[in-house]
């Protein structure tokens, strides 16, 4: 399923808005987490199911370094919202192919990728609130 068949206004204005609140004041006022969380709501509220997935370097002992914040942010990890293979992710502010988002974020063509939290408990805990 692409990204298209499950993607709504609301996630994209959240998306677009966040990451222009990032790319302005060069951090964000909520953590990754809030936001993946905030986007797996939006998600889950369209019927599907999202998981929350944690990114880390690929080479031991480097950093993430996302582009938009010119190598003034350094970050060991980093939690995004994921569709099948498609990032959620605010710091580029739509929805992208895992790769492509790699690629365009953090300059390089791969990362170590965990669950950051168990898919049906994230359901289960989406389902709360």
């Amino acid at each position: 399923m692409s990204f298209e068949q499950h993607y709504n206004p609301k996630i994209g204005a959240y998306l677009a808005t966040t990451g222009q609140e990032l790319t302005q004041t060069g951090y964000p006022s909520v953590g990754c987490e809030t936001t993946a969380w905030n986007v797996a709501r939006f998600l889950k509220q369209q019927g599907v199911n999202p998981r929350l997935e944690e990114l880390k370097p690929a080479e031991e002992n480097s950093h993430l370094i996302p582009s938009i914040f010119d190598g003034r942010v350094k970050w060991y990890w980093h939690i995004i919202c994921m569709v099948n293979e498609t990032a959620y992710d605010p710091l580029v502010g739509k929805p992208l192919d895992f790769e492509q988002y790699v690629r365009e974020l953090f300059g390089v063509s791969s990362v170590l990728r965990t669950t950051a939290i168990d898919p049906e408990e994230l359901v289960s805990l989406l389902a709360v609130g």
